[in-house]
């Protein structure tokens, strides 16, 4: 499997040899009236999965080519491979505040991973259950619209992945009023920084929850 992020909450997950892509929640270049600095996307996929309609998460019609394009919740068969797309919330408060969020959950390659979108809360035992067993885990830990460092981890503690990859939080390329990810890597004993995709294999998933920081792509 290999993980590329493209910035922000986006990133493209492909499969062994790269037979099938898909790209999550990919932003839209120049949004919050240019606050969102990321790059266009220009990494290839088959498929977009997008958890919410904000400008952060939407730009599935940014990308170009003809694309299986899936929101909302349910299981989904995408280019063979089953997709759950798990009801969640933007908020604490099960939607009032900022609306729902899905979760998408898939087992590619024997590695089972959750994308967790604009989560604000930490998951119900129903949204656990249907969550199941997860190794690979991408989060927001920037609060204020998303859960914050404490928030995460407790998603962390919740699945107990083997990696996790924080998204959805303060950078260069970020205006708005977000944390970085540092109060987030405190939390951590094994963290990592990677400045290029993350590659591996079901065997070789480290054998204790890692924080892998990556650089964005665009």
């Amino acid at each position: 499997m290999k993980i590329t992020w493209c910035g922000h909450s986006a990133f493209v997950v492909a499969s062994n040899h790269g037979l099938v892509r898909y790209l999550f929640d990919p932003y839209i270049s120049g949004a919050w009236n240019g606050g969102l600095r990321y790059g266009s996307i220009r990494e290839g996929c088959d498929a977009i999965f997008v958890s919410h309609r904000h400008d952060g998460h939407f730009g599935y019609n940014t990308i170009g080519g003809n694309k299986t394009f899936i929101r909302g919740y349910g299981k989904f068969w995408v280019h063979a491979v089953e997709v759950t797309g798990i009801k969640t919330w933007h908020d604490n408060s099960e939607g009032a505040e900022r609306g729902d969020n899905t979760v998408f959950r898939f087992t590619m390659n024997d590695i089972n991973v959750a994308h967790m979108g604009d989560i604000g809360h930490t998951l119900t035992d129903a949204q656990l259950e249907e969550t199941g067993d997860i190794d690979v885990l991408m989060v927001p830990c920037g609060g204020h619209s998303t859960v914050d460092a404490a928030g995460a981890y407790a998603i962390v503690q919740q699945l107990n992945p083997k990696i996790v990859v924080p998204m959805h939080y303060k950078t260069d390329k970020i205006d708005g009023r977000i944390d970085g990810v540092e109060p987030f890597e405190k939390l951590f004993d094994h963290v990592e920084h990677h400045t290029g995709p993350l590659e591996f294999t079901s065997d070789s998933l480290p054998k204790q929850t890692t924080l892998m920081v990556m650089t964005p792509l665009y």
